[in-house]
C-alpha cells in the first residue's frame, strides 16, 4: 500500500512539473516576441551593433525630460501615444537618430505668445541607437540643427542651429544654439552609457533679444548615438514667468 501512494505521489509531481515548465515556456515566447510599433519607429534608422534603444521626450507642459532605455521602456511610452503615422518628423535626419513632434490631444490655452497666437501643446520625441563607445580622441564636435516652440516669443516656433563640443577627457560638453528669438548655451556632463545632461549646478546663459535673462527651470538631456559616435540628439526646455521655450535638436559630427 505504502509504494502504491509512493508511486501515485511521484506521478503527480512529474504531472505537476510538466505544467510549470510549460507555463514558464510560454511566457518566455511571448515576452521575446518583436515590438511592431518600436520596429516602426526604427524602420529607417540605421542598425548599430549593440541596437541599444533609446528615446527622450519633452513637453510643452512639463519642463521635465523623460528618458526611455531598451525596447520595454520604449514600448511602453509608445503605447500611450498616438499612431506612429501622426508624428510630425523632423527633416533631413542623421543616420542613427531621428526626432518628431507628436501633438497633444487638445490645445493648451494657457500658452499663448505675445501675438496671441495659438501654440499646440504636445511633446517633442528623439529616439535612436546610443554610442556603445566613442573614438579615442579628446574632443568630438557636432553642427546642431533645432526646432522650438515658444510662448513669449516673436514667434510662436522656429529654427534654431548651434554646436555641441564634448571634451572627452572630462567627461564635459557644451551645447549653445542661436536663433532669430533667443540664444542658448549651457555646459552638460556625462551619464552612463554617452548621455549627456544639464547638471543643476551647470553654467547657462540664455538671452532672449541679445538681452542676457534668468530662467527658472533650464533641463537639456540626450545622448551621443551611432557606433562610432556620429551624430548628436537633445531635447531641451527652459522658462521663466515671461517667456517659455520647448526644443529639440540632432547633429552631426564635423
Amino acid at each position: 500500500m505504502q509504494k502504491k501512494l509512493w508511486l501515485f505521489n511521484l506521478s503527480a509531481m512529474v504531472l505537476l512539473l510538466s505544467g510549470c515548465m510549460g507555463g514558464n515556456s510560454g511566457s518566455a515566447s511571448s515576452s521575446m516576441a518583436p515590438d511592431i510599433r518600436t520596429d516602426q519607429l526604427y524602420a529607417n534608422i540605421a542598425a548599430t551593433p549593440n541596437q541599444l534603444y533609446a528615446g527622450f521626450a519633452i513637453d510643452t507642459d512639463n519642463p521635465v525630460i523623460s528618458s526611455y532605455t531598451g525596447q520595454s521602456a520604449l514600448s511602453s511610452f509608445l503605447a500611450k501615444q498616438p499612431d506612429i503615422s501622426k508624428f510630425n518628423r523632423l527633416d533631413s535626419q542623421p543616420e542613427y537618430v531621428n526626432g518628431a513632434w507628436i501633438k497633444g490631444a487638445e490645445a493648451n490655452l494657457n500658452i499663448i505668445d505675445d501675438g496671441s497666437l495659438f501654440v499646440e501643446n504636445g511633446k517633442y520625441f528623439l529616439w535612436g541607437y546610443l554610442s556603445e563607445s566613442l573614438p579615442q580622441t579628446p574632443s568630438l564636435s557636432y553642427d546642431m540643427n533645432a526646432r522650438w516652440r515658444c510662448m513669449g516669443c516673436s514667434n510662436p516656433s522656429g529654427t534654431a542651429s548651434g554646436r555641441l563640443l564634448l571634451n572627452l577627457a572630462e567627461n564635459q560638453a557644451e551645447f549653445s544654439l542661436n536663433s532669430n528669438a533667443f540664444s542658448l548655451r549651457t555646459a552638460l556632463e556625462f551619464s552612463q552609457k554617452n548621455q549627456l545632461q544639464k547638471h543643476i549646478t551647470s553654467d547657462s546663459e540664455v538671452r532672449i533679444n541679445g538681452e542676457a535673462v534668468q530662467m527658472d527651470k533650464l533641463a537639456v538631456r540626450g545622448g551621443i548615438f551611432g557606433p562610432e559616435g556620429q551624430n548628436a540628439g537633445l531635447v531641451f526646455s527652459f522658462r521663466n514667468s515671461d517667456t517659455h521655450v520647448t526644443g529639440i535638436a540632432t547633429g552631426q559630427r564635423k
